[in-house]
């Protein structure tokens, strides 16, 4: 919030830039750049004519890096829900897949001690083949989950790393 206030009383500085106000879900953010749903170009060179306002080159700069490190703060934000949403599904699909696979998995064991598996070796060589099967399944998903989430984590760690960079 210090922020916008500052940025609102030394917008005039900026009478060479483009300056936009976004809003996005009831939060207003000024930037350098187009950004969120609603944006509105603000006119620099008419509110400091109106102001008579003069600032230095080295006063520009600052607001501009302001500008600068606020979008970064933002978009970084923005990154770090989407992996963390990313991770959630990650951790969801994985749920949902061990438990339809270990679900096939009672249910063939069901048929193991029926009369007619007894009685016909193919029937149990069947068995046999899907247990193998649906256990390779069950390490598969397993396997791809762990190299899954570990890259999903490595990433959202990193990008938490950049966004404690910012000052």
């Amino acid at each position: 919030m210090k922020i916008l206030g500052l940025l609102i009383l030394l917008l005039p500085v900026l009478v060479q830039a483009e300056i936009y106000k976004c809003s996005d879900n009831d939060r207003v953010v000024y930037s350098d750049s187009p950004c969120g749903k609603e944006v509105e170009m603000i006119d620099v060179e008419e509110l400091t004519k109106s102001k008579g306002v003069r600032f230095s080159s080295d006063d520009i700069k600052i607001i501009g890096n302001l500008l600068g490190k606020e979008r970064k703060r933002i978009e970084l934000d923005r990154s770090i829900t989407k992996q963390e949403n990313k991770i959630d599904k990650i951790i969801d699909e994985y749920s949902r897949k061990t438990k339809d696979l270990k679900t096939e998995l009672a249910e063939l064991n069901k048929t193991k001690n029926t009369a007619s598996w007894v009685k016909h070796s193919y029937k149990k060589e069947q068995y046999y083949e899907e247990k193998t099967r649906l256990n390779d399944e069950v390490k598969e998903v397993r396997r791809s989950y762990k190299t899954e989430k570990e890259k999903a984590y490595n990433k959202l760690y990193s990008l938490r790393a950049d966004r404690r960079r910012i000052p």
